[in-house]
């Protein structure tokens, strides 16, 4: 006989026909330690055997229907789609065979006779003497069903959902008196399920209906066409529900990941508003970390959303992992990738850098490793008013086993998510999307030139509606803030230095466009000064291609690398180098415009102007950067990865380049205008080449890198200058 066949033989011995304790008990045995290991076709098959057995009470068949449920459901999971089937490289009959299997285990849960097993085992029906007309698989967890049910004379004929232990943990006295407590500890409120009854094993509460956020990322947010706006409304409520649990009960969340929150309703009204309403579930540490259960892929898998302090010891749970924790959903809605993964945040914040950079500074503070460091001015600024009001520091461990212990905890977490609306207000203080920002600005010239010829101007002056101001929120606070104010100045001057850019291209570019109009008689200039040369030969037609390339690539380059970066709080130098960094948005047009109207052979000398100004502004950045880095490692024990090493030893090489360039356009400016060289025609192609090789990849493709890794840097300086003072002060 088959081991398979004894094990279908002994579960027959276990005969409820007398309803006997010690046959429930094995069963229970069974289904707690999974000492059997079943074949699903075998078990189902006896399955069905036992339902047209009338001499077996229907107490054994629920429990043998129960057992089927479970081994189906924890073998196979529910929640795998047929793409996520593929990815594990299943042939298209094990999907079928899997699909099949999860509809068995969904009709079997729906008997009766299994409900009936589960209402008597759990207890349930101590406190509800009806039975549910409809019952239907909603979710597995790692340590719980859950199923969606509907009683006709309860609950005002809505669905709750009835969550219960799975058999193997339910002896577990941590899970126990967490499931027993849920309800005193987390009170209901209006933005998590309203708690009906509850006891050791399992928990009744309205059924929420809706998405998870995991699945909102997935299924719609990336077909929304005004995400950004989107991602920001769900964040910041996402905070006002937190701040109310931090005010009102002075909890924290512990879990918080995309799977625990449910977006249950997200409409625009007429005035292009949002409403939306959104549940917290499953408050409390994970079991995952705190009983060390559930398989090592769940854990990597919830672990992305668990600061480095919670992994290593589960009571560091405290108000700032919950900070980190919104930092990760903020950065997931903003990287929808199938599988998001810890290994990859830095990547995923450098697409964030590149189209939302100060919404990456905040992403990036709010990550910090180190939890005294996340939203450290905030933390500064309001731990004296916490301390007062809880005795203790407000990053101490939090626990909450008993009500009794909760009465204790009168701390108001409030103020530091009020800062940190604040903060995100600021960060998404425009509406610009991908498109726009990835837009280079000189093809934006190109469309900014079709609008005046049109008769449209207010491109050119930066007041189209896809660049307003926005505030998305009302945001209560206690008093004014100049830093806010200032960051607030600071990013509407470097949106503005970086229209001056482009108007100073668009200039060199109406003068081009100008000279070739003239030449070619589509418009004749009756009379200009004696000193403008209006005439064209083919080296002035090229001098003014090429002039006009270097014009290009300053602005490229700007908007690529410069644009975001800001210095001028950064020390004396960073001041200086700050400086710097805005005359690089106007320098070149007046070179340039000298040589098209006076002498276009001295393309060479705008030429190396422009060049050199550049390779300055390297070199300065450069050592800025060396600095920042040197801080940071001795302020914040930071050990730099090899890729921002090699990416700053890349930028100094840029530096080094361009100073070797602008010399050698200096040098065949001397030769040629001295008449020692003759091919000048030569020379302007090569450099043409060399301007259209630099702009497709230092200005373009590896601008980002660049651009990425000076805004991570300057980003964690300005932190360790403002700990430095602040450290300072207590001394």
């Amino acid at each position: 006989m088959s081991s398979i066949s004894q094990n279908i033989d002994a579960l027959k011995e276990v005969s409820f026909a007398n309803d006997s304790e010690e046959n429930v008990g094995r069963l229970r045995n069974v289904l707690k330690n999974d000492l059997i290991k079943y074949d699903i076709i075998d078990l189902y098959n006896y399955y069905l055997d036992c339902k047209q057995d009338n001499n077996l009470s229907q107490k054994y068949v629920g429990g043998i229907g129960f057992l089927i449920f479970t081994s189906f459901v924890d073998q196979f999971d529910p929640e795998l789609s047929d793409d996520d089937l593929l990815t594990a490289n299943k042939t298209d009959q094990e999907i079928n065979v899997h699909r099949k299997i999860i509809e068995i285990a969904e009709e079997i849960v729906k008997e009766i006779c299994v409900y009936g097993f589960i209402e008597e085992e759990y207890g349930i029906n101590k406190n509800i003497d009806e039975k549910p007309s409809f019952i239907e698989f909603h979710k597995a967890g790692t340590t719980s069903y859950i199923l969606k049910l509907k009683f006709l004379k309860r609950f005002e004929g809505k669905y709750v959902a009835l969550k219960i232990l799975k058999f193997k943990y339910i002896d577990n006295e941590t899970i126990r008196n967490k499931t027993k407590n849920y309800e005193a500890t987390y009170q209901n409120n209006d933005n998590s399920p309203k708690i009906h009854h509850n006891d050791f094993t399992y928990i009744l509460m309205d059924f929420i209906d809706g998405d998870t956020l995991y699945e909102y990322i997935h299924k719609t947010l990336y077909h929304e066409p005004n995400r950004y706006k989107i991602i920001s409304k769900i964040i910041f409520k996402l905070c006002e529900v937190l701040r109310y649990f931090a005010s009102s009960h002075g909890i924290i969340h512990g879990d918080l990941n995309t799977n625990n929150i449910i977006i249950n309703k997200l409409e625009h009204n007429d005035n292009g508003e949002i409403n939306l309403k959104l549940y917290l579930i499953d408050f409390g540490v994970n079991y995952l970390l705190n009983e060390k259960i559930g398989s090592s892929q769940a854990l990597t898998k919830a672990g992305v959303y668990i600061p480095r302090e919670v992994l290593k010891d589960s009571a560091n749970t405290s108000l700032m992992s919950d900070i980190y924790s919104i930092g990760v959903i903020l950065l997931e809605m903003f990287n929808i990738v199938d599988e998001f993964e810890k290994e990859n945040f830095e990547d995923y914040l450098n697409f964030v850098r590149q189209n939302q950079p100060d919404l990456a500074a905040l992403i990036d503070d709010l990550l910090d490793k180190n939890p005294d460091l996340r939203l450290y001015d905030l933390q500064k600024e309001y731990s004296d008013k916490i301390k007062r009001s809880r005795g203790n520091s407000v990053f101490s461990n939090i626990k909450q086993n008993s009500p009794s212990e909760k009465k204790k905890i009168t701390i108001d977490f409030a103020p530091i998510y009020i800062g940190l609306q604040s903060k995100l207000n600021l960060a998404f203080r425009r509406l610009d999307s991908t498109k726009d920002k990835n837009t280079s600005p000189i093809f934006h010239n190109f469309q900014i030139l079709l609008s005046a010829i049109s008769g449209d101007l207010k491109p050119l002056f930066g007041t189209e509606q896809s660049h307003r101001e926005i505030s998305y929120f009302n945001i209560p606070d206690e008093r004014p803030d100049p830093e806010k104010n200032n960051f607030r100045i600071v990013s509407n001057q470097l949106e503005k230095w970086a229209r001056i850019a482009q108007l100073s291209n668009l200039l060199v570019l109406v003068c081009s466009i100008l000279i070739f109009s003239n030449y070619l008689g589509l418009i004749k200039i009756a009379s200009y000064p004696p000193f403008i040369n209006m005439n064209l030969n083919l080296t002035d037609i090229l001098s003014v291609i090429v002039l006009l390339s270097f014009s290009s690539v300053a602005v490229q380059y700007y908007h690529n690398i410069f644009r975001y970066l800001y210095t001028r709080e950064l020390g004396s130098f960073g001041f200086w180098n700050n400086v710097w960094l805005r005359f690089g948005t106007f320098y070149w047009p007046g070179p340039i415009l000298i040589a098209f109207f006076y002498d276009r052979h001295w393309w060479e000398y705008a030429a190396f102007i422009g060049t050199f100004i550049v390779s300055i502004n390297n070199f300065s950045n450069y050592r800025l950067a060396k600095k920042a880095l040197s801080e940071i490692t001795k302020t914040f024990d930071y050990h730099p990865s090899q890729n921002i090493l090699d990416r700053l030893k890349d930028y100094r090489d840029w530096g080094s380049y361009m100073f070797i360039y602008a010399i050698t356009l200096l040098t065949i400016g001397i030769l040629v205008n001295n008449h020692i060289l003759h091919d000048e025609i030569a020379y302007l192609l090569i450099i043409l080449m060399v301007n259209i090789k630099m702009w497709r990849s230092n200005c373009t493709d590896d601008a980002f890198k660049i651009n990425t890794t000076l805004q991570f840097l300057y980003t964690r300086y300005d932190r360790a200058i403002k700990f430095q003072r602040q450290n300072q002060k207590k001394y």
